[in-house]
């Protein structure tokens, strides 16, 4: 069988941003940060909450804020009640409820820092180059964007995404428009506290928001791709480009079915750019695989690419050798080498 080509016109490629983006933005000033780390972030919420905090070295962030939960929970916490203070007596609000004001709390914090980025240095302008086609930001903000950006909610109340709670809807669909391209927000953003992704609770429920993403982007190839004739494969892929850049388009105002980030993480070329991808991370290790078997009947040279930026001393540099999944790195000597060669990569991959 010959293997088909994907597309007559080539898709932009697509940022996915962590925090080693402030990193770079803001030097060592990061670790100071509540936007660079995750252990300032939770000392500022147990502040906030006036809960007693004394985290041990090298807890994973994950289990530290069920940690302020469960002591807010036990000893009772300031929650502010139209922008005032007031305190929760023990016992008296339920564990969804506190975590609901901690989330509160972590979007005041970070919007107090945002306030103070430098969103008009050359490097924070980097996402919003002319070449990215998208940029998924696992961040809860976009402190590089300039002013404020129209936040687009349509397909939250599509009856195509009702299997799914609210906060899930909002994550997989909703996205800001700047500079001709989506920024969507899988894990959540500040301009919503419900929709953040910080405890055990929201964490387990990504694998299956992802999923019900993915099945959204398979009904579209089933509902308009042509079929193959006389082979076993599903689809035309040779014939498909033009339907997925339309799909794609920011200026489709109506896709069918609703569009969500998973499409854009689908079909676009990748960049992994101060993006830990740890092994962990396995909603986003499913996605990547469902990728690597989408495109399995392309020519090699025809299957959108995907690279992740490492430093050279990173420990899992064997495994990022073995490109799992088809991602390859991106290996550099230090963090400003490393962005510069992402400039260089989406150049080449825009042209």
């Amino acid at each position: 069988m010959t293997l088909a080509s994907l597309n007559p016109v080539a898709l932009k490629p697509c940022l996915v941003l962590g925090t080693g983006f402030h990193s770079w933005v803001l030097g060592a000033r990061a670790q100071k940060s509540p936007m660079g780390s995750w252990h300032v972030l939770l000392d500022e919420v147990a502040r906030m909450m006036g809960v007693s905090w004394s985290p041990g070295c090298g807890e994973n962030p994950i289990f530290l804020w069920e940690k302020i939960l469960h002591i807010a929970a036990q000893d009772g916490y300031f929650r502010k009640v139209k922008q005032v203070p007031c305190w929760a007596e023990a016992g008296r609000r339920k564990a969804y409820q506190i975590e609901l004001d901690a989330k509160a709390a972590v979007a005041v914090i970070l919007n107090s820092s945002i306030a103070d980025y430098p969103n008009c240095s050359v490097r924070s302008l980097l996402p919003m180059r002319e070449q990215w086609g998208a940029v998924l930001s696992l961040n809860f903000e976009a402190a590089w964007l300039q002013g404020a950006q129209k936040t687009y909610t349509d397909a939250v109340s599509t009856e195509a995404l009702h299997g799914l709670q609210k906060a899930e809807r909002k994550r997989l669909s909703v996205f800001k428009l700047a500079n001709g391209k989506r920024i969507w927000f899988p894990n959540g953003m500040v301009d919503d506290s419900a929709t953040l992704r910080l405890g055990l609770r929201d964490f387990g429920l990504q694998p299956s928001e992802i999923r019900f993403g993915f099945n959204l982007l398979k009904q579209f190839e089933r509902n308009n791709f042509p079929k193959k004739v006389n082979t076993t494969a599903a689809v035309d892929w040779s014939v498909s480009g033009a339907m997925i850049e339309d799909y794609l388009d920011h200026n489709n105002q109506s896709p069918n079915p609703p569009l969500t980030w998973v499409a854009d993480f689908i079909y676009r070329p990748l960049i992994f750019a101060g993006v830990a991808l740890s092994q962990e991370e396995l909603g986003l290790w499913w996605l990547l695989n469902q990728r690597q078997r989408n495109f399995a009947h392309l020519n090699y040279k025809d299957i959108p690419s995907a690279y992740v930026l490492i430093q050279q001393n990173d420990p899992r540099i064997s495994f990022w050798q073995s490109h799992p999944f088809g991602v390859k790195p991106l290996v550099c000597s230090n963090w400003d080498q490393g962005w510069k060669m992402v400039e260089e990569l989406i150049e080449k991959l825009s042209c």
